[in-house]
């Protein structure tokens, strides 16, 4: 990268310790136009910092006051891991329905983001492809599923049940090769004005710092987008699409669903085909 360039970002140089070569951590850097840096000339500013702790990549913002990362050990993630729990979630209500097919469910998660809705969909038995097209995000999704998959834990074979891409989700429905899957699900950005309090919205410090990120460092659609990515989906899906909103939110290009799951902190709309 030219080096007059102003940065996206900074990867922090590993220590000896972390057992990270420099070469590995140049190749991270180049590949999301960020600018390594060492500890000490690590600037204050609202620039995210790439940095390895605890054996897995963070971003930390606002002088590293602000921690935003992918880990599906979470307890607080975890512990809605139970089979049994899962199928409560009104996410996997949303898309398998009364679904009782000997087949597994094939979900395209179009908009992974931090992949939670995803990886409880795959949890609850689905096959999963996850698409997230903000570099960033995508590899912190990409490195939380390739932890678990290489984890002794139990939630290893849920990973085995998801292929993850780093791309734009209409030019990954346009190329689609093979079966369509059942179902496309769909949680775009929605930016978020100062209306939402008042739509019920209960958010943890967790989603607080996520929500905060993704407004800032990930794209928002615009209504062309928006009714592109939804005409896409339906063109794709099998069965039927699946929009997540948040409460009181109006439907992604105005297209009115047969029927939707709302929840405290978001509603899900449902469009069989």
């Amino acid at each position: 990268m030219n080096e007059r360039q102003v940065p996206k970002g900074y990867v922090l140089l590993a220590n000896e310790k972390d057992n990270l070569s420099f070469d590995s951590v140049s190749s991270l850097a180049q590949r999301l136009h960020f600018h390594t840096i060492n500890e000490e000339n690590l600037p204050i500013d609202s620039l995210p910092k790439l940095i390895f702790e605890n054996n897995q990549w963070r971003v930390f913002t606002d002088d590293r006051k602000a921690t935003v990362g992918v880990d599906f050990f979470l307890p607080s993630f975890y512990s809605r891991l139970s089979r049994q729990g899962s199928e409560k979630e009104n996410v996997v209500r949303a898309v398998k329905g009364r679904n009782k097919a000997e087949l597994p469910l094939s979900v395209l998660d179009a908009t992974a983001g931090f992949g939670h809705d995803g990886f409880l969909l795959a949890n609850a038995g689905c096959q999963l492809t996850m698409v997230e097209k903000n570099p960033l995000l995508a590899f912190l999704l990409a490195q939380a599923i390739h932890r678990v998959a290489n984890s002794d834990d139990i939630i290893a074979e849920v990973a085995s049940r998801i292929i993850f891409h780093e791309g734009d989700s209409v030019d990954v429905m346009k190329n689609w090769q093979g079966r369509r899957p059942d179902v496309v699900y769909l949680d775009p950005m929605y930016r978020v004005t100062e209306q939402e309090p008042r739509r019920g919205l209960k958010k943890t410090a967790a989603v607080k710092k996520n929500m905060a990120f993704l407004q800032q460092f990930a794209a928002h659609n615009s209504v062309a987008e928006d009714q592109l990515l939804f005409k896409s989906a339906v063109e794709m899906a099998g069965s039927k699409v699946v929009i997540k909103r948040a409460p009181g939110a109006e439907h992604l290009a105005l297209q009115t669903p047969a029927s939707s799951i709302e929840g405290k902190s978001a509603r899900f709309d449902i469009y069989p085909l």
